[in-house]
């Protein structure tokens, strides 16, 4: 028997899928391992900084260890599971496909039954709903090249990554396109937070990344947030938990988002199960527009969003 949604459970999945793409807004065939929650062993970082030169010499020495810390990753498959708590309550689940710098596919279930997909490239945006045959299409230049963005950076924001708009996942020659702010660090605790504020403005926005670093030899720095600066239209902080070391180096297993738009608070919480995923095997994603299905328009989606 074939299985129809209510136009209330579609208007819900419809909406959570584009919460979920707004909060990100050499092939190998073998499976690798993952280590949760541990992180490497770096040399000590001074529990007391006391000057500004200290500060600015430490702080060199943080962007350099968690650039080093990036490995490189060509595409990777594995669980994700989206638990949106504003404007709606609902948890959807899925399986996620990522080719670095080319592809983002999600393959959205609930209740155990594939509800429909997520799926952006450099070009566009599509999200479909089967049962009923809805799509919504939009170009990705809305998601990217507005604020000069790509595709690789959101799967970075998406993984907890650090990177320069425009340029990739952060590298140690990148200290000239960054501000890093030589305020007093902490002289006490297990760790301590700074600043790293890309120079390149986005249009419109103002945004920069929060570093954790330890202070002792406990592990490696690791980015706790990443921030957009209050407007009058716009704020949002996405918080990231859970580092793990995978074999191409350290990612984020949640990112929190908590935004405000306008009079509507947006709260999303991505999980990433790494320790089921597939790395570098040379998967790609094939996804062609499907027929039949009737597109929902920006405006209608907005509508509905706003009606929630």
């Amino acid at each position: 028997m074939k299985t129809i949604l209510s136009a209330s459970v579609r208007r819900i999945i419809l909406s959570a899928c584009v919460i979920t793409l707004l909060a990100a807004g050499g092939c190998r065939s073998s499976r690798k391992a993952v280590t949760k929650t541990s992180v490497p062993d770096v040399p000590s970082v001074p529990a007391v900084v006391e000057t500004p030169q200290q500060v600015r010499n430490t702080l060199a020495i943080q962007f350099d260890r968690l650039a080093s810390s990036y490995g490189n990753w060509t595409d990777v498959q594995m669980p994700v599971k989206a638990d949106i708590t504003s404007p709606m309550k609902l948890s959807l689940s899925g399986r996620a496909t990522l080719v670095r710098d080319k592809a983002v596919y999600l393959s959205i279930r609930l209740l155990g039954m594939e509800m429909g997909a997520l799926y952006a490239d450099n070009d566009s945006a599509f999200i479909t709903i089967r049962l009923n045959k809805l799509m919504y299409a939009e170009s990705m230049d809305k998601f990217t090249k507005t604020f000069g963005l790509t595709l690789g950076d959101l799967q970075d924001a998406l993984l907890g990554r650090a990177f320069y708009p425009g340029q990739g996942t952060l590298k140690s020659s990148d200290t000239k396109l960054f501000t890093i702010p030589d305020e007093e660090m902490p002289s006490s605790g297990d760790s301590y937070s700074w600043i790293l504020k890309p120079r390149k403005a986005t249009k419109g926005v103002e945004w920069f990344f929060r570093i954790l670093s330890p202070t002792g030899d406990s592990g490696a720095p690791c980015v706790e947030s990443l921030e957009i600066v209050p407007s009058a239209s716009a704020s949002a902080i996405c918080r990231y938990s859970g580092p793990v070391i995978s074999p191409d180096g350290i990612f984020a297993s949640n990112a929190e988002v908590n935004a405000t738009l306008g009079k509507r608070n947006l709260r999303a919480t991505l999980r990433w199960t790494f320790s089921d995923a597939k790395w570098d095997t040379g998967t790609k994603v094939n996804f062609s527009k499907p027929s039949g299905y009737r597109r929902v328009t920006t405006e209608e989606v907005i509508k509905i969003l706003k009606s929630l």
